[in-house]
C-alpha cells in the first residue's frame, strides 16, 4: 500500500445496502469479522437501536434494512467513523457514552485485543443503562466469549444465546441490574517514565510502559532539545511521548485514530502540561489542520488492526 491508497474507501454492495470500508478498519479488505453472524440476525425489537459494534456501521445498516429505527452509530475509530458516516448518521463515541436519546437495543461487540478490563467495562456499563432495554452481545469463542457470557449472567436478569456459527455467538440480555453493575471507572491509574498517568481502559498499553515507547524515549534524549519546536505525536496512545515533548518546551499536536487514546492524552495533558498539547481524533493526519507543518514527528507505529498484522 502506497501514498494515498490508505485513504481509499471501498464500497461493498450487500443485499441490505452499501457498506463502506478502508484500510485501518477491522476486517478490511474483507467485511468486518462478525459480519457473518450479524447478517441474518433479527434486529427488530425494543428501539431505537444503537450500533456500538465497531463494525463501521454494519449493524445499523442491517437494522435499517429491517425497518428498525437507529440512533447515530457510535464509532471510536476515526477511520471506521469516516466509513460509517457514508452510510448514515454516526458520531465519535466510546461504546458506553450516553447517546443523544435512550437506546432500546444496544448492539455490542467488545474487542478482545483491548483486554479484559475494557471488555468488562463495556458490559458493565451496558447493564447499568439497560434496565428496560436489551443488549445484543456479539462475541467469539477465541475472544473471551465464554467469560463475557458468564459475566452477563450476573449483570442481567436474563441472557440467552440466540444465534451461533463459526465460533461466533450472539447473546440476548435483558433487565440490566444497575446495582450489580454499578458504574465502574473508565480509567486506570499508573506510573510510567516517572510520570503519574491515567488511561481509558482499552487504550494501547494502558497501565504500563510499552517497550517501543521506552526505546523512543531513550532515543529522544533530553526533551529540552525540542523546546520551541512544533511536534507531532502520530499515534499518541495515552500521551507519554507528547507529554515528554511538551514538558521539554515543545508545542505538541497529539493524534490518534482511537478515541480512547485521544481522551487519555487529553486527561494527562490537562493534569501535567495544561495548554501545551492539542489532541486530535484523526485517521493518521486526515483531521490535522491543512497546511500545518511540524519540526519533529514522534511515532511508535501500530503494527496490528485487531489481531491482523498490517
Amino acid at each position: 500500500m502506497q501514498g494515498n491508497d490508505w485513504f481509499a474507501i471501498s464500497r461493498h454492495e450487500l443485499d441490505e445496502g452499501t457498506l463502506h470500508l478502508k484500510p485501518g478498519v477491522r476486517g478490511h479488505p474483507d467485511l468486518p469479522p462478525a459480519a457473518g453472524i450479524m447478517r441474518g440476525l433479527d434486529l427488530t425489537g425494543p428501539g431505537p437501536l444503537l450500533d456500538a459494534s465497531g463494525s463501521a456501521g454494519l449493524g445499523a445498516l442491517l437494522a435499517r434494512a429491517q425497518g428498525v429505527d437507529c440512533l447515530p452509530v457510535a464509532e471510536s475509530s476515526a477511520a471506521a467513523l469516516a466509513c460509517a458516516q457514508l452510510s448514515g448518521p454516526a458520531v465519535a463515541a466510546l461504546p458506553w457514552d450516553e447517546p443523544e436519546s435512550p437506546a432500546g437495543t444496544l448492539l455490542l461487540l467488545p474487542q478482545s485485543d483491548r483486554g479484559n478490563l475494557r471488555m468488562f467495562l463495556e458490559l458493565q456499563r451496558a447493564a447499568a443503562g439497560l434496565q428496560d432495554g436489551r443488549l445484543l452481545l456479539v462475541s467469539h469463542k477465541d475472544g473471551g466469549g465464554k467469560r463475557l457470557e458468564k459475566l452477563a449472567a450476573g449483570l442481567f436478569e436474563s441472557s440467552e444465546v440466540i444465534r451461533r456459527g463459526n465460533g461466533w455467538r450472539v447473546l440476548e440480555c435483558r433487565g440490566g441490574r444497575r446495582d450489580a453493575a454499578g458504574l465502574p471507572d473508565e480509567t486506570v491509574a499508573f506510573e510510567a517514565a516517572g510520570l503519574p498517568l491515567v488511561a481509558v481502559k482499552g487504550t494501547f498499553a494502558a497501565g504500563k510502559l510499552d517497550p517501543g515507547t521506552g526505546q523512543l524515549l531513550a532515543a529522544l534524549g533530553d526533551p529540552a532539545a525540542l523546546a520551541g519546536r512544533q511536534v507531532l505525536d502520530l499515534g499518541c496512545g495515552y500521551g507519554l511521548l507528547a507529554l515528554k515533548a511538551a514538558l521539554g518546551g515543545a508545542d505538541v499536536t497529539a493524534v490518534d485514530d482511537d478515541l480512547a487514546a485521544v481522551r487519555s492524552t487529553g486527561l494527562n495533558a490537562a493534569a501535567l502540561a495544561p495548554g501545551t498539547i492539542s489532541t486530535v481524533h484523526s485517521d493518521l493526519d486526515s483531521n490535522v489542520t491543512a497546511g500545518q507543518k511540524f519540526d519533529t514527528v514522534l511515532m511508535n507505529p501500530p503494527f496490528h488492526v485487531g489481531k491482523g498484522v498490517r
